[in-house]
């Protein structure tokens, strides 16, 4: 049993040679074109004197030579680096010198941050993989690059400890910060998704994600090509587009991003027969109002998986079953939870002491994680990294608690808590609460500054199309569901809540909107 991702990507190419792989709006590649292609950049990213164990950095949108990059740049024993592809070039040069890349790799929609960057000089090699006629100067051609190379391809020997993602996470504040991802965890990733994701031998997967994170190569992207499956990437996508895709391509697994979960039930229930050729509707990353998640199980049935993971340990970490939506549940309440822990998952909550809290309290607490997939810390951050993992034990930051009999439910970000009064208030609650009053499309709760309270909480809103409601209304809802000093003392009202690029919300920036219209701290 192999635990190099490159020779696993090698066996899926002799396996399943003709059989289609990966589909996206600019063609298509077959798993023998994928082998083969990846290959010559192999060949290439080494005759540009690239050792085993260096960093390349893989900018790319969409397209059907993101598979062969991947493959490529591990076949030549070097550390995949995805960059976000909307970064600016100042970004784009903090990854690439923070990992000390040696080569990049991008698409055209990166062009502009490219033609800017002051890194790109520096490096070894640098490929424009679908760029015009005028390349910035140092920039090749990745087409004609790899034209020539050869198409013989000995992955290299890299053991199951060694690096093979260095997966920079989307901070809500500061820098991104490097998760080094080993051989070995992803390995275990890929081989556990039949388990946890429930990815099929042969499956069919509708791709929503975003190529530029690195948590879908692990969770959903390899694990189809190990099962010798197919990947449509959809690019830039409509409900109505998502829904055509499935249909054509008969597809058996999805992936349901929060804020579109609304879109996907009303078209659902206008194109029945594309749910019922699914197998597999996913929902994490983020958490969505319990009343959403039950009107798409009442959709979609024991289709729908539920699940709770960070990049830190690569992939999931809890997962629902098909039992749950059967009627088979011991969940306190199924539809609010992330499931219970995975096959190789280790899951305890401890209090701000360390003592854990057993199973079945209310106590909200930290989720504390062992995993056979864990990250193997933050590249050149030892400091960093002694926080957070001791040993096997990785503090995950996550709050939340553990009914009887053994379900999840994630409470909200540590780094989020807001303490007004000396009380505890979790924002995951209050967002549940607020997202269930009428007129209110999506939801953001989050701590400011009080001079008494130390800290109060605010409410950010969007409405519904056509729902006029005030402060008050908000406040009165709240406060006529929660005890007082959990209810708003400031509504906002928004076109559209601030997210980053896998789609969360950033309170971060919400924060800093309310301080500088309030000019400092409100009283």
């Amino acid at each position: 049993m192999t635990h190099n991702v490159g020779q696993m990507l090698v066996n899926a190419g002799r396996r399943h040679g003709p059989r289609p792989a990966w589909k996206a709006p600019n063609g298509e590649r077959t798993y023998r074109e994928m082998v083969t292609q990846g290959a010559r950049l192999a060949n290439v990213l080494r005759d540009a004197g690239l050792e085993p164990g260096d960093r390349v950095g893989m900018m790319l949108d969409d397209v059907a030579e993101a598979a062969e990059i991947f493959a490529g740049i591990v076949f030549a024993g070097l550390i995949v680096v995805p960059v976000n592809r909307s970064f600016t070039a100042y970004e784009l040069d903090h990854i690439l010198g923070d990992s000390d890349a040696g080569a990049l790799l991008y698409t055209a929609g990166s062009e502009p941050a490219v033609a800017q960057s002051k890194v790109r000089d520096v490096l070894r090699l640098c490929l424009a993989v679908d760029g015009g006629a005028e390349l910035p100067p140092n920039v090749l051609s990745y087409a004609e690059a790899t034209a020539s190379a050869d198409v013989e391809v000995a992955p290299q020997t890299r053991a199951a400890e060694d690096a093979v993602i260095l997966a920079y996470t989307s901070g809500t504040s500061g820098f991104p910060k490097g998760a080094i991802i080993s051989h070995g965890s992803v390995m275990t990733c890929v081989r556990t998704a039949q388990a946890c994701q429930r990815v099929s031998n042969f499956g069919r997967m509708a791709h929503t994600g975003s190529l530029q994170f690195s948590a879908p190569w692990w969770a959903l992207l390899l694990p189809h090509l190990y099962a010798g499956g197919f990947v449509r990437l959809l690019g830039t996508y409509t409900t109505e587009s998502w829904f055509d895709a499935m249909e054509q391509d008969r597809t058996t697994l999805t992936y349901v991003p929060s804020p579109l979960i609304p879109a996907f039930i009303e078209l659902g229930r206008r194109r029945p027969e594309v749910i019922e050729r699914l197998e597999v509707v996913l929902h994490s990353a983020s958490v969505a109002p319990r009343e959403q998640i039950a009107e798409l199980v009442e959709l979609v049935g024991d289709r729908f998986c539920e699940g709770w993971g960070m990049t830190e340990t690569v992939g999931t970490l809890t997962t629902t079953t098909r039992n749950d939506f059967r009627g088979g549940s011991e969940a306190d309440d199924v539809y609010a939870s992330a499931g219970r822990a995975g096959p190789t998952a280790l899951i305890t909550l401890v209090d701000d002491q360390g003592e854990e809290i057993p199973w079945g309290s209310d106590r909200v607490g930290e989720l504390v994680v062992e995993v056979d997939t864990l990250f193997s810390g933050y590249w050149n951050q030892p400091e960093l990294t002694s926080q957070v993992l001791d040993g096997r034990r990785f503090r995950t930051g996550d709050l939340g608690r553990i009914d009887s009999a053994g379900y999840v439910y994630i409470t909200g970000r540590k780094s989020d808590l807001i303490i007004s009064g000396g009380a505890n208030v979790y924002p995951a609650e209050l967002e549940r609460v607020l997202a269930g009053m009428p007129g209110v499309a999506q939801c953001a709760i989050f701590g400011i500054p009080h001079e008494r309270w130390g800290e109060s909480v605010a409410a950010a809103v969007v409405t519904e199309v056509g729902a006029s409601l005030t402060e008050r209304e908000v406040i009165d809802f709240m406060r006529s569901r929660l005890a007082s000093y959990k209810k708003p003392t400031l509504v906002v009202f928004m076109d559209a809540l601030p997210r980053n690029a896998s789609m969360k919300v950033q309170k971060h920036r919400l924060r800093e909107h309310v301080l500088a219209a309030a000019d400092g701290v409100p009283g």
